[in-house]
Parts: structure tokens; sequence; C-alpha cells
């Protein structure tokens, strides 16, 4: 599949997402957060994408059934999003609905479609993303009295679980200002391999290992370029007489974020947690100051846990203590690791940091590569695109390194 398809749409449907497609965004959320059920009005929502793939949508239109292969064709509700929201496996967003259509698509997720949605982004002028992200409702919170907005609001949590192939747009019910948006969907899914397959199995592991590589190769040229900006920095202030201060120093940006590295790694932080009982833990958000292989290890057990094709999954079990990256012949990745070692690379925690112009930068490269990670059904292919964004982010910071010495 060669780039993002494109449903074409009506000019009222489009004219439906372009204005709803901010209104009740709250704030991104990454695989970080996790938004627990508070006190009062909380809901913790019980459904899950099992419960929608048993559901039978008999009204589906007989024409797309047709032409789906096979696959079953499902109803699908449809929050409108621009292309720079995109969330891959795992990811999390917080939204805060405060509009009346969107009460009512709300309430139809949570009824009718076991707490299912689908994250649709606008491809201007005419059209939207075919492939969209699908996410449960894991929790949502409803607020009354004066928000701001005249209303109601609810404060909803929704989490990346699976993928589904856009087909059709329904015609919104109650027109522009009433209406809400649902379509018609097949799910997207990765071509099925066995763990029985040892050759296919061969390349996925030397593609995560490449992968790993160059990584760790990465991760090697920050600490530099963090060793050679302290560097600068401590020659500047040399430079300049020193401070005002006898004993003050001045510490660069670049100077704290290795103190704190290095400080990270002389610590266990398991140490004060022994008597906390909550299996959630590896989703608990005091990780601001990680280092980019613990953030790794951190996106990795989230796009696991929510991977929902066909294999059962627990955190839990013997091999969960085993690390993702592992080249051991002996401990060859299974099918599930190298699922989700392949989407915890697009992790937007991990590639944060730095200036305004790097973070720009990093911010376009990984809306382009993610966007196409979306698209894939070969986990091999997913690999690779994973292998080529590594190789650009390594020049980058390759080019960086050549600036400053």
């Amino acid at each position: 599949m060669n780039g993002s398809r494109i449903v074409l749409l009506q000019a009222l449907k489009i004219l439906l997402l372009a204005e709803g497609a901010t209104a009740f965004l709250l704030k991104p959320s990454t695989t970080n957060e996790h938004t627990k059920a508070n006190a009062g009005r909380s809901l913790a929502l019980n459904g899950h994408i099992s419960e929608w793939r048993d559901i039978f949508f008999e009204n589906a239109p007989q024409k797309l059934v047709a032409d789906s292969d096979g696959e079953p064709v499902r109803e699908v509700c449809i929050f409108p999003f621009p292309p720079n929201d995109v969330l891959v496996q795992g990811e999390t967003k917080e939204l805060c609905l405060y509009e009346e259509r969107f009460h009512k698509l709300f309430k139809k997720v949570t009824t009718d479609h076991a707490g299912i949605v689908a994250m649709g982004f606008i491809a201007p002028p005419s059209g939207m993303l075919q492939c969209m992200p699908l996410c449960e409702v894991e929790n949502f919170r409803t607020m009354e009295g004066d928000t701001g907005f005249g209303n109601t609001s609810i404060l909803a949590t929704i989490r990346v679980v699976g993928r589904a192939m856009l087909l059709d747009v329904q015609e919104p019910e109650g027109g522009i200002e009433e209406g809400y948006m649902t379509g018609w969907c097949t799910e997207l899914a990765d071509v099925k391999s066995s763990d029985s397959d040892e050759d296919l199995m061969d390349v996925y592991n030397d593609l995560a290992s490449r992968c790993e590589d160059l990584f760790d190769s990465i991760v090697s040229l920050q600490d530099k370029i963090s060793s050679l900006e302290e560097k600068k920095q401590m020659e500047a202030l040399e430079k300049s007489g020193g401070s005002s201060g006898e004993n003050e120093v001045v510490l660069s940006e670049a100077t704290l974020k290795r103190m704190k590295l290095e400080a990270e790694l002389g610590l266990d932080d398991d140490d004060d947690d022994d008597d906390d009982d909550d299996d959630d833990d590896y989703l608990d958000d005091n990780d601001d100051d990680a280092s980019p292989k613990s953030t790794f290890e951190k996106a990795f057990k989230i796009a696991k846990a929510s991977d929902t094709q066909g294999y059962t999954v627990s955190l839990f079990d013997s091999d969960s203590t085993i690390s993702p990256t592992t080249t051991e012949t002996s401990k060859q990745r299974s099918i599930q690791d190298l699922t989700a070692l392949s989407w915890a690379y697009f992790s937007k925690d991990l590639w944060g940091g730095g200036d305004e112009e790097t973070i720009d930068n990093i911010d376009t490269m990984l809306l382009k590569y993610r966007l196409q990670a979306l698209n894939t059904v070969d986990l091999s292919d997913r690999l690779i695109l994973v292998s080529k964004m590594l190789v650009e982010q390594k020049n980058r910071l390759k080019k960086k390194q050549e600036k400053l010495q």
C-alpha cells in the first residue's frame, strides 16, 4: 500500500469535519499518559474491541460487503482530527467534548459500539485519510455546571488498539449543526505469520536487530553532542571571565540533562515501589527524566499490552522481563514482541527534547513516518520504515555533531 489513500467526501461532509476538527480536543497525550478514573462522575468503561467485533451490523451496504473480500463490514463512529494528531498503537489522547453533537456521538460509541471509536484524519481540501486508528474509550468523566462552554462537558481518554480502513462515510443525521459522523469500515491488520515460519521470523529479527543497532548509535551520538555542548558552554564561561560569584556555576541545559541521566543510571526505580500493588505501574507518569532506552522499554510494553490482533499477551508472564531488543539466538523475539517494538520506535516520548528548531524537525519527521506506518500491513515493511527513520535521525545528529566539533 503506497501512501495514505483518500476517501473523497461531499462538500457537506468536509464542512462538518473541518468545523469540528479541533473543537473538542483537550490536549494531546502520548504513551506516558494514563488517566485513571477519578472520584465523582468518573467512570471506567469495560468495553473491548472484541465486543465491537461481535456486533452484527445488519444494515451494512451490500455493495460494500460484496467488495470487502470476505472481511466483515462494520459501522464505526468517527471523531475528526487534523493529521498531525495521528496516534499509533498504545498511545492515548484526552478529549473534551462540549458540543451536543459530540455528546450524541459519544453516547452511541458507549451504548451501541462497545466503546470503540475511530480517529478520522482530514486531508484538505477534499477528503479524509482512508486508514484510521481504532480506539477504546478507557474512561470518561462528566462535568456539570459552569464548564465555560455553556453546557455539560465530557472528558474522555481514548487509547489506540487497532486500525481500520474507511469504506464510506454516512450522511450525518440532523444536518451539519446537530449531526455526527459515522462510517463503514473493515479492520486493518498485519498479514498473519506464524512463529513456526523460521525463515520469516529470522528476517523480522534481523531487521529488529538493525533497528536496535541504529537506536544505540543514536543514543551514543546524543551523549556525545551533550558532552560537546557542555564543553562549549564551559569554554564560553571561561572566556567571559567566569561568573560574578566566586563559587557560582552556570550549567547549560545539556549539562543538567546529562547529570540527570547519570543520576538515574545509579538508581533502582523499583526500590520505592515494593509496597505498590498497582498492576499499572508501567503506565505511571513519573518518567520525565528517563533515559532513551527506558523510555523505549515503556513504549514497548504499552504497545504490546494494546495489541489485539489475534493473540493473547500477558505483560506479567516470564517473558515480560526479557528485553524487547535482545539479540541472543536462544531468545529470538516473538511475533508479539516484534510487532510491539515496531510501533514503539514511533513513540513521541522517544524523540522529545532539544531546541525549538530540533523539536520542529523531529515533529515533521515523526509525522511523516507515523502516517506511513499507519498504512503498513507487513511487519517487515514497518521495520524497514523504522530503520529509515532512524537513519534519517542519525544523519541529522551527525551534522549537528560536526558543527559542534
